[in-house]
């Protein structure tokens, strides 16, 4: 799934059939994709069948990274290259509260007033959103946990997908120093 600005064009690898072998678009045809690129900074979502190990090869990016977030759901990765949660975490690793996030995200008293980080748990979408005071105070929290403070939340080693309610901005990500 390669995002276009309004959502994701999907593609898959066709093994063989009447599509024939190699990259094509999932709504169908016969037309080689493999020449699609992914944008330079962009990312891309794999929604596998079922288990599977991936290996990426390639360099960690270093220094600031200028990202679009628009209006609904995107899909951004943790820039930061040491691990803050999973097996044998490292206190250098990224949490919300250390992750700058709430300088560009819009916050609110309420959820429903405010963009939602969300981190996958392993069957679905914890919703975090930075508070700016009432019932639940001011700080990072988690959709039905009340006021509990969730700064400490790690960010994840893979990616996370923020839910934008206003309106498109640009952003600059700082992978920090590590």
């Amino acid at each position: 799934m390669v995002p276009n600005g309004t959502g994701f064009v999907n593609y898959f690898y066709s093994t063989g059939g009447a599509q024939g072998v190699g990259w094509r678009l999932a709504s169908g045809g016969v037309v080689d994709q493999a020449g699609v690129r992914v944008p330079f900074g962009g990312g891309l979502v794999i929604q596998a069948l079922g288990s599977r190990s991936l290996v990426l090869s390639g360099q960690v990016k270093t220094g600031k990274t200028r990202v679009t977030l628009q209006t609904g759901r995107n899909f951004l990765a943790n820039l930061c290259p040491v691990n803050a949660g999973g097996t044998s975490p490292s206190a250098a690793g990224l949490t919300l509260a250390t992750s700058g996030m709430q300088s560009f995200l819009t916050a609110g008293r309420a959820s429903a007033l405010a963009d939602l980080v969300l981190i996958w748990n392993g069957t679905g979408y914890n919703q975090y959103y930075y508070a700016t005071g009432g019932l639940v105070g001011t700080g990072w929290r988690r959709i039905g946990a009340g006021s509990t403070d969730q700064g400490a939340v790690p960010m994840p080693d893979g990616a996370f997908v923020i839910q934008r309610r206003g309106a498109p901005t640009e952003v600059i990500l700082n992978q920090g120093n590590y």
